[in-house]
């Protein structure tokens, strides 16, 4: 048994709660805080210096909600094409050579915890958008 350790992201009703999120002064002193292999995020550490990289930004996954929208992640709202009008095969392509993915992962923690990432990609971050003309649900207040 273990322990996975996902820091706050920014995303969501979080998302303009800029005091979520945590600085990078501060994710460096958790991360020196941790054990040897203490799984950080989705991957395992072997030391408290191994740099951050994310799965989704270095194309290793990819997340699909129950709407059929393809999305990087389930924490960074970029939807980049549903299942149900388009191959994925064609989804992922757009997707993966976007220019956010060409950004890759150099961050210090989540892209979504980078106000100049989101500065950056604010054009597709928008989890309120309706992007396959399907109805959803209301927000939960």
């Amino acid at each position: 048994m273990g322990v996975r350790f996902l820091s706050a992201i920014q995303s969501g009703r979080w998302r303009e709660k800029g005091e979520v999120h945590l600085s990078e002064p501060e994710i460096a002193r958790l991360r020196g805080l941790l054990a040897p292999d203490v799984c950080w995020e989705t991957e395992f550490l072997q030391h408290k210096d191994t740099p951050f990289w994310c799965n989704s930004m270095l194309g290793n996954k990819f997340d699909v909600s129950a709407y059929g929208d393809v999305l990087a992640c389930a924490y960074l709202p970029a939807g980049f094409g549903n299942i149900r009008k388009e191959p994925l095969e064609t989804i992922a392509r757009r997707m993966w050579g976007s220019d956010m993915f060409r950004e890759g992962s150099e961050h210090f923690d989540c892209p979504m915890n980078d106000p100049a990432f989101i500065d950056r990609h604010d054009h597709l971050i928008d989890g309120d958008k309706v992007r396959d003309g399907g109805v959803r649900p209301p927000p939960v207040p």
